[in-house]
């Protein structure tokens, strides 16, 4: 526990002493939330929701590999520029790399959509309970094997290479990445739970509570290339 400790720790004060890192996914969340209340509203039409939606969800990768190389150049003074072009310069992973999640996303979900099906027409509970635990646990697969992703798709600059090191990575210290993977769940949990209370408040209220829980993202994705870097 002291090890988790440490990392957490660490992570912290990296955030603490260069909060740069927050930026990308502040903007990017500042962005993906314009473009909910978009949808919400009818501002933006389903014609223009289908034919955007796919450059709201590279963005989260792209920002994603941003700040793994914020990370891995964290002495840098430039951190910000080169964090940008790293990223961009990864776009032939960001690609296969949105796809992948999209799809995982939707095969995840299924056992839950299933389950609650099943509860809604028959009031099966033990349905809805088997449904959601089987899509926790792929959940928790996913990110187990993705958890050091964005680190390895800048050093491997295939999708490929970089999901197969960030597997064998997470296998390596798979004790220290599940209870981070867990840890990291239960804190975003909290942090979205918050942002619901906020949306109450109208849309500014929504607006506000994406980005508190973006802050508690970023730290997240801070811990990963931290990990990584410091043990390969």
């Amino acid at each position: 526990m002291s090890r988790i400790s440490e990392i957490l720790l660490k992570s912290f004060r990296l955030l603490w002493d260069e909060p740069r890192l927050f930026l990308p996914k502040l903007a990017s969340t500042f962005l993906s939330s314009v473009w909910i209340l978009g949808v919400i509203s009818g501002s933006i039409t389903p014609v223009q929701m289908f034919v955007t939606f796919p450059f709201v969800m590279f963005l989260g990768v792209f920002v994603s590999i941003m700040v793994a190389s914020m990370v891995k150049n964290r002495d840098s003074d430039r951190i910000l520029k080169q964090g940008f072009k790293e990223a961009a310069y990864s776009w032939k992973t960001i690609v296969p790399t949105g796809i992948f999640f999209l799809i995982t996303g939707f095969v995840v979900v299924i056992p839950l959509g299933i389950g609650l099906t099943y509860f809604i027409q028959f009031g099966n509970l033990l349905a809805l309970l088997a449904g959601g635990i089987l899509t926790l646990v792929l959940l928790v697969l996913v990110s187990f094997a993705s958890y050091f992703l964005p680190i390895t798709l800048l050093e491997k600059k295939s999708f490929i290479s970089g999901f197969k090191q960030s597997m064998e990575s997470s296998k390596k210290s798979s004790g220290t990445v599940v209870t981070l993977t867990l840890f990291s769940m239960i804190l975003l949990g909290l942090a979205f739970g918050s942002s619901e209370y906020l949306e109450k408040l109208g849309y500014m209220g929504f607006i506000i509570g994406r980005l508190l829980a973006t802050t508690v993202n970023t730290y997240l994705f801070v811990i990963s290339p931290s990990y990584y870097i410091e043990n390969n």
